[in-house]
């Protein structure tokens, strides 16, 4: 079964790993064997951290560079046998040498007729699992310069005294691998499966395997066979739990030692708890916790003034788990669960512990205490939880804030038909103000994303907020109809009522940062990009803050990955480009330590809107790639369709007309009925899977569509930016109007940018459409500077300049460099290229760096006269007249 799952995916057959993040080891390496002055190495590291992997690739550089190569393995078992490891190169008659100095005199006879004159590279698997003798013979051949030796030891165990003379006494380096990286890690996982991986799937299974290569291999093999890690749209994504089974969990056992039933008792109730307070322990058990923490299996570190426990490896309790009878586990669950409740349950996660694990001991816990668990669980997205707790809270007579909880839940399982089922229901027999405005929210949120019913949704707080009196009740009502207004594509009106929120006397802390989270994006669609940037500049410290976690609500990891999208937005439509991709990249990096799917997806998706506006397509299409895989879980309903729309377009751009049109029709199924914020973006998808199929007329008409339609709406960037597709597609004259009526409305550089495009192209006026193409490089949208040169050309040859329309199409091939999957009709415009040559761009390059022609020269090693001549013909392809122009022209059109 294992052979077939690693050649469905691309596992080379012979099982081998890739060697990843070991390029600066194996280079030290391979540069010590090429001294061939005896000696060697000596690798050590943790069990599993590719101690072996590294030393099999050493040996295999030692032979292709001439060295006779020998192979031992040193185990537990063999410890009992003089130079068991080296029994297969002994003379059969070894077993009747009369002394072990003629045994280790017949070893290393053997060893030197194994190398027949040539030198001899040994390496030793486990050294510190070395027999005395096997120890003592390799420690005489590294001392005689018989052998350069490979040694691999594993850390924390105890190694023979003649082992450890190896790097103490006889000049063997010594190597300690670390483990891998996130990203490299990313890149193990990667080449195992043959294919992209999704960043979730990387940081899940470098936090489960803390970066040993072994235990990422053992896990990526399992999800294979078991299909929990599988490609869906050409991403692989690990669905379902990170278990250890089978040759992990013996390296996890390996790891963890021998342990006695104090030990045991103690990493059960830390496997089943963690993190476990210091204080639910007795003495005894405080006394084997120390033990374990020295030897590694335990950690603890201080939260404020409580002291935690935690497994020193994730997977470590599944070995533990691996034998614990279930009565054994519900009885450590409910002794837990006393023992929290006995602390008055203080903090904000002990609730939720506590109703779990009463729940796991097969108890019960109060209706109140499971409520309140349910909450948290769906306030953290953990909605499969959050349904079991809030059942039991209906079931222990939790009435109708637990019945309101348990449709929540639904709602966040996309099982929307029963929530409004249970919702509409309640807001008939609803009897107090918080439970009309509980039903209400729940109700909108419902019937918005499930149904597209936003004018239902709209109502349905507008109707509970007339009939309730509390000023903060009230506050929340409105809140989530600026949320309906948003979403339903009302950004104007979402921004008025929202801003109005951020700073209403009477509100707290926690209220105006989810207030300011929905005007920000508001202020960005209607064009107010620098007043978004602004009010998140103002709040976000207060959500960043880490240290009083009190300060911000349960769902602050959400609130964050908000803040953080509002900043980059406005900064994207800003026309700060290189910041918007900075920011968006630092986001995506960071969501990836939270467990949250949603925010990830929606970092992944902007990640691909930025690479997508600078021009580098194949980029995008990759982030637009994972958060289509990751919205299909997280967001199915509302953000998935702008995800597949703007796969269309960056598609299109690339000239795949079929793909295109699968993902705008992917798009369209998904998408719910009613007016959506993103409905421009799904016209200007179609527009672009029209005109990567040859038709221009449905492509300019449609994108003329999206534009009036965000126009129309108020959602004024849309606008700007739907007006400029319509450009690039061959239109300018129907939209040059519109952008320069926007540019006056809309803040930022970008639409500037794009009104002056246009307004060049629709007067033929050659250098003022140059200039818009520097104004574009200067941005660092590449392509629509690339596109603009092109234009730029066809503008000089109409009007019979050739010079300068070959030196605009070579200006346009040269930032095509960044864009080369670009397919856009614009770009046919350019005609003859006289593209740079590489010994061209090579002497540009340098000249751009300030190396004067004799400094080309002698580091090129040509003549003065051959750098003057290059330079000559890269000024007349380029169209400039000196090396002063060269350095903003060349930096511009270079990745950054």
């Amino acid at each position: 079964m294992r052979s077939r799952g690693l050649v469905e995916s691309g596992v080379a057959e012979s099982g081998q790993s890739p060697l990843v993040g070991r390029s600066e080891e194996l280079t030290f390496c391979e540069a010590l064997l090429s001294r061939r002055d005896g000696a060697g190495i000596v690798v050590t590291g943790a069990a599993g951290v590719g101690k072996t992997r590294l030393a099999t690739e050493v040996l295999r550089a030692a032979k292709d560079v001439g060295y006779a190569v020998v192979r031992v393995t040193a185990t537990e078992a063999g410890r009992a046998v003089p130079l068991g490891p080296f029994s297969h190169l002994l003379p059969a008659d070894a077993d009747s040498a009369a002394t072990p100095l003629h045994l280790l005199r017949l070893a290393r006879t053997a060893l030197g007729a194994h190398a027949d004159d040539r030198p001899l590279a040994l390496l030793v698997d486990d050294a510190h699992l070395l027999d005395p003798a096997s120890a003592t013979l390799v420690q005489q051949l590294v001392a005689s310069r018989e052998a350069t030796v490979v040694a691999t030891v594993r850390t924390g165990e105890p190694v023979p005294d003649a082992v450890v003379g190896l790097w103490k006494d006889h000049g063997c380096e010594y190597l300690e691998l670390q483990p891998l990286s996130v990203e490299e890690t990313g890149s193990l996982v990667e080449g195992v499966v043959g294919g992209e991986v999704d960043g979730q799937t990387k940081h899940r299974l470098w936090q489960a395997s803390r970066g040993l290569p072994l235990v990422v291999r053992e896990l990526v093999l399992d999800g294979l066979e078991r299909h929990l890690l599988s490609a869906h749209d050409g991403l692989w994504r690990w669905r379902g739990p990170l278990q250890a089974r089978g040759r992990l969990l013996e390296l996890i056992g390996a790891r963890v030692g021998r342990l006695d039933s104090g030990d045991r008792a103690v990493l059960e109730t830390v496997a089943l708890g963690e993190p476990l307070s210091w204080s639910l322990l007795d003495a005894q058990e405080a006394a084997a916790a120390e033990s374990l923490i020295r030897r590694g299996v335990l950690t603890v570190d201080q939260d404020r003034h409580r002291l935690e426990l935690r497994l020193g490896h994730p997977l470590f309790g599944e070995f533990i788990r691996a034998d614990m009878p279930s009565t054994r586990a519900a009885a450590m669950h409910r002794r837990l669960a006393d023992a929290l409740e006995a602390t008055g349950m203080r903090r904000a996660g002990d609730v939720m512990r506590f109703a779990a694990w009463r729940l796991e001991s097969g108890d019960t816990a109060p209706p109140e205490l499971l409520l309140r668990a349910a909450n948290i669980a769906t306030s953290l997205f953990d909605f499969v939880p959050a349904e079991r707790l809030a059942r039991e809270a209906v079931e222990g007579g939790g009435n109708v804030p637990a019945e309101r909880a348990l449709a929540r839940a639904l709602t966040g399982q996309a099982r929307f038909a029963e929530a409004e089922a249970i919702l509409s229901r309640l807001a008939s027999v609803v009897s107090t103000d918080e439970e009309r405005t509980s039903v209400a929210l729940a109700r909108a949120h419902n019937l918005l994303l499930g149904f597209g019913h936003d004018a239902e949704a709209e109502a349905a707080v507008v109707e509970a907020a007339q009939l309730v009196s509390k000023p903060s009740l009230r506050r929340e009502l409105e809140l989530v109809r600026c949320w309906v207004m948003l979403r339903g594509g009302r950004p104007r009106e979402a921004a008025a009522a929202s801003c109005a929120l951020v700073d209403e006397a009477g509100a707290d802390v926690n209220f105006r940062l989810r207030a300011a989270g929905i005007a920000a994006h508001a202020l960005a669609d209607t064009g107010r990009c620098a007043d978004a940037l602004a009010l998140v500049a103002r709040l976000q410290p207060l959500v960043e803050q880490k240290a009083d976690r009190s300060a911000v609500p349960e769902r602050s990891p959400i609130l964050l990955a908000q803040f953080r999208s509002d900043r980059f937005v406005a900064l994207l439509y800003l026309g700060r480009l290189r910041e918007a991709e900075a920011a968006a990249h630092e986001a995506y990096a960071r969501s990836l330590g939270d467990r949250f799917t949603a925010p990830t997806a929606m970092i992944a998706l902007e990640s691909g809107l930025v690479a997508l506006v600078r021009g580098r397509l194949s980029s995008a299409q990759r982030w637009f790639r994972e958060a289509v895989v990751l919205l299909r879980e997280a967001d199915p309903t509302a953000s998935l369709p702008w995800a597949q729309a703007l796969s269309a377009r960056v598609l299109g751009e690339m000239g795949e007309a079929v793909a295109a049109g699968a993902s705008i029709a992917a798009a369209e199924k998904s998408r719910r009925p009613g007016p959506w914020v993103y409905d421009p973006d799904l016209l200007l998808g179609r527009a672009w899977a029209a005109a990567a199929e040859g038709a221009l007329t449905e492509a300019q008409h449609t994108a003329a569509a999206a534009a009036d339609l965000a126009e129309e709406r108020g959602a004024l960037t849309s606008a700007f930016l739907a007006a400029h597709e319509l450009v690039r597609l061959g239109d300018p004259a129907a939209a040059a109007p519109r952008l320069a009526r926007l540019a006056g409305e809309v803040q930022g550089f970008l639409v500037a940018a794009c009104a002056g495009h246009a307004q060049a192209l629709v007067a033929g006026d050659a250098s003022g459409i140059e200039g818009a193409a520097s104004a574009f490089a200067e941005l660092g949208a590449l392509l629509w500077a690339a596109e603009a040169e092109s234009a730029a050309a066809s503008a000089h040859r109409d009007a019979g300049r050739d010079a300068s329309a070959r030196a605009a199409a070579a200006r346009a091939a040269l930032l095509l460099e960044s864009c080369a999957e670009a397919r856009t009709p614009a770009l046919a415009a350019a005609g003859p290229v006289e593209e740079l040559t590489p010994r061209e761009r090579e002497i540009a390059a340098l000249a751009a760096g300030g190396a004067s022609n004799r400094e080309i020269a002698a580091r090129l090693v040509v003549s003065v006269r051959t750098v003057e001549n290059h330079l000559q013909r890269a000024y007349r392809k380029l169209g400039i007249g000196s090396r002063r122009e060269l350095p903003g022209l060349l930096e511009r059109a270079t990745i950054e």
